[in-house]
């Protein structure tokens, strides 16, 4: 038989009819949130907090932060220092369309990432990792 954590990530997954009890993020665990973030995907995230697959997503946009995998595991496009190349390449002139090109997306995904790192800041995307 399953264990908790992963009765209620597999809860958050369905159809919304089996709604579980809200319960609100403490600055603890945001940060814990933030951490681990960086390292598991969203499926990960949901058993080793404890939390519905909506929870975690949640919380990360309560940080402002994106989790560098994607729902499916896959890397994420952009890395803090891709972000800083769209900035750079925005103060040069470029449009966002130009700029996508680069980075072979939607002109959408480019201006969408823009705003949200101005909102955000680079914080919100992780950084290319060494190894």
């Amino acid at each position: 038989m399953p264990g908790v954590a992963l009765m209620k990530c597999l809860e958050g997954l369905s159809d919304g009819h089996h709604q579980m009890p809200i319960t609100p993020w403490t600055t603890k665990e945001l940060a814990e949130l933030k951490r681990l973030a960086l390292r598991f995907k969203m499926t990960d995230l949901c058993n080793l907090l404890g939390r519905s697959y909506g929870s975690i997503k949640h919380g990360l946009s309560i940080i402002g932060f994106k989790s560098p995998f994607n729902k499916t595991g896959n890397r994420r496009i952009f890395y803090a220092e891709n972000v800083a190349c769209i900035f750079e390449l925005k103060e040069q002139g470029f449009s966002f369309k130009e700029i996508s090109k680069c980075f072979n997306v939607e002109a959408d995904t480019i201006k969408n990432t823009y705003n949200r790192a101005k909102r955000c800041g680079f914080d919100a995307y992780p950084k290319r990792s060494l190894f």
